[in-house]
């Protein structure tokens, strides 16, 4: 990984300006829409499903009770392209939390395991801005797709809070550790893709293979989201404790104090976001192990945190 700034392009090195930072969130972003749009052209060929997708008896009888007809062909389009933009969304899902995940493990190992007091507040590297940059753009790119898709409301306040907490790590140039820990949340996110898009998949879904990808979705979740993000909080806070004067985002108290609170926004927001996920994923695996594989509602998905 020290060799990571050699294999790049020279602009997506430039990490010590704010400038360069966007051309790394922009390059990032695109990058997700290339892979969004290559997940259609292959799905289109390879998977049947995707070009099969119609409402469910239960849909087309919700929407005769709220309009007092049928859908039309027009709709009955839009629905499928709703749901081909949700799948495709899935898909690049699953790569990019695959790979923020193990640049985020990288750098804690670096920042936290084999790293000081200081390190943990003042040292940026180029892989931990390319991770937390890649974070940001991923949660831009998914923000755009829900506008198709008819996500509800707290995946959009999900993922307006992560772009302000990734921005601030990137934009002060410090704390980019615990960014990278309450970051390695992602890890949850490629086995919640995996039961995502198996339950698309008539073959597939339910069964061994759908029941141990929602167990390894439930071992990852524990671990990533419920235990890690508060050991994260605690573990900046006794830093804040024990070095006053190193563990500071800014020199400017006001600054500071704001990125403080900041935090604490997002963390009861999201952390309390995140347990009812977690309930409702534990309510659809108890199921799963009985037997009973009914698809679980759209609420029981996550985005990417």
């Amino acid at each position: 990984m020290a060799s990571l700034a050699g294999m790049l392009p020279g602009f997506l090195t430039e990490i010590e300006t704010n400038e360069g930072i966007c051309k790394i969130i922009g390059f990032y972003f695109v990058a997700s829409l290339a892979v969004h749009f290559l997940s259609g052209v292959v799905s289109s060929m390879s998977l049947p499903h995707y070009n099969e997708y119609a409402p469910s008896s239960k849909e087309v009888s919700k929407h005769r009770k709220k309009i007092g007809k049928p859908m039309t062909k027009p709709e009955l389009a839009a629905y499928k392209t709703k749901k081909q933009h949700d799948w495709n969304m899935t898909v690049e899902s699953g790569f990019s939390s695959l790979a923020m995940t193990i640049m985020y493990l990288f750098c804690f190992n670096e920042l936290y395991l084999n790293g000081t007091v200081e390190d943990h507040w003042a040292k940026c590297t180029v892989l931990s801005t390319h991770a937390i940059s890649l974070h940001l753009a991923a949660s831009l790119y998914e923000t755009v797709i829900y506008l198709v898709t008819d996500k509800a409301l707290e995946f959009y306040a999900h993922h307006v809070l992560v772009v302000i907490s990734c921005g601030s790590f990137l934009f002060l140039g410090k704390g980019h550790l615990w960014c990278c820990w309450l970051g390695l949340v992602e890890g949850s996110n490629p086995p919640l893709c995996a039961v995502t898009a198996l339950r698309q998949i008539p073959s597939w879904n339910g069964g061994t293979v759908y029941t141990l990808s929602g167990a390894m979705l439930w071992i990852c979740y524990v671990f990533c989201r419920v235990l890690s993000a508060p050991m994260c909080m605690y573990a900046f806070h006794k830093d804040m404790a024990t070095d006053p004067t190193i563990a500071k985002m800014s020199p400017d108290e006001s600054i500071h104090l704001a990125w403080h609170v900041l935090m604490w926004v997002c963390f009861v927001f999201i952390y309390g976001l995140s347990l009812y996920w977690f309930w409702l994923i534990t309510r659809s695996l108890y199921k799963a192990l009985r037997g009973d594989f009914a698809a679980p509602k759209e609420g029981e998905e996550k985005k990417k945190n």
